[in-house]
């Protein structure tokens, strides 16, 4: 049965017990999705608070500037534990987990003018320029990590990232990550100003012609407030779980 187990976090297992798995990647100390616990049952706020203390210390210790957990899959926060994270300025999300499968992949988008190709040294210049500004969101010094993390996406043989063109013009991106049952769909991107061209959308459809050629089902996280996910809904994706999150960055 797919899960958000499925979900890449381009993280290693480095520790794991009877309440938490621990994921931690030194190379990637901005990326908070890479480095955070994923709690296996519902805590009671003072085992939370233990838990919490054990994430505070390794990441002090290894000098990561936050703390992230995340909740056992379909599980909501309790009474107590939703006023501690208010009170201790936690920011919550809400993901929600897709799959469909290839075949019945929709959508009434022309993409015939769109040119979509995998990533190579010839356009890796496009590919990093395009993902910049919205890299840069989280910060310089995230976005120039996020460089290094798209050339070393050009030797894993397990992530197929792709770029589309309209009219030679770089216009969106997209990362698929190749599992045994699966490919995901990651940080689908569209420039702005070519946004409602079937860009995503001719992206998704490279993706659905290798997974059906591999006969591997697509999946791909969307965040719960986010609207992309009513397209999601129109190309016939379901959404069959959804995961909460609780992010905090440390004081400067």
């Amino acid at each position: 049965m797919l899960s958000f187990r499925n979900i890449e976090c381009y993280s290693e297992l480095i520790d794991e017990n009877e309440f938490f798995k621990q994921f931690y990647n030194p190379d990637l100390p901005l990326r908070y999705d890479s480095n955070f616990f994923q709690l296996k049952y519902q805590p009671t706020l003072s085992e939370f608070e233990l838990i919490e203390e054990m994430q505070y210390q390794f990441h002090a210790n290894e000098g990561l500037k936050h703390m992230k957990f995340y909740w056992p899959e379909n599980k909501g926060f309790t009474s107590e534990i939703m006023a501690y994270f208010e009170k201790e300025h936690y920011a919550i999300e809400m993901l929600e987990l897709y799959t469909i499968d290839p075949k019945n992949f929709e959508s009434d988008k022309q993409t015939s003018n769109i040119k979509v190709y995998s990533l190579s040294k010839e356009n890796l210049v496009d590919f990093k320029r395009i993902n910049y500004p919205n890299d840069l969101i989280f910060g310089k010094e995230f976005a120039d990590m996020k460089k290094n993390m798209y050339e070393q996406m050009l030797d894993n043989p397990s992530i197929i990232p792709y770029i589309a063109y309209v009219d030679s013009e770089p216009a969106g991106s997209l990362i698929s990550v190749i599992g045994e049952e699966t490919v995901e769909i990651d940080d689908l991107l569209t420039v702005t100003h070519l946004r409602k061209q079937g860009v995503a959308t001719a992206l998704q459809e490279a993706v659905m012609t290798f997974a059906q050629k591999n006969s591997k089902q697509v999946i791909l996280v969307a965040d719960g407030d986010d609207t992309p996910k009513d397209m999601y809904l129109k190309q016939n994706y379901t959404c069959i779980g959804f995961r909460l999150g609780a992010q905090k960055v440390f004081a400067k």
